[in-house]
């Protein structure tokens, strides 16, 4: 089982539909992939969200919603299972912590 939205292989099978979200504080864009019942948000810290069993009726409540952020903190943020996926560890980022923590390995 595959927790992210994956292309349309099957004749008949939409492809999942992506959405920008640049006006919001803290919401990319958003992905919805109807054959999987998978949404993925993308957030601006840059890491993601993938939120399961979302119908499309929920989907399509979250286009039409005026605050994407609103309705996704009261409407899908612990309602739906979520795997949640972190931005990767950059080499600066470890450099930072070696100074920042004496017990680190060199």
């Amino acid at each position: 089982m595959s927790y992210l939205p994956t292309p349309a292989t099957a004749p008949g099978t939409p492809a999942p539909e992506t959405i920008s979200l640049a006006h919001s504080s803290f919401l990319q864009a958003a992905t919805y992939d109807s054959a999987q019942f998978a949404l993925t948000l993308d957030f601006k810290s840059g890491h993601q969200v993938v939120h399961r069993f979302v119908f499309p009726v929920v989907w399509a409540q979250f286009k039409e919603a005026k605050s994407h952020g609103s309705f996704y903190s009261n409407s899908l943020k612990k309602q739906y299972p979520a795997v949640v996926l972190r931005k990767p560890l950059l080499v600066s980022e470890l450099k930072k912590a070696k100074k920042k923590y004496s017990h680190a390995p060199n």
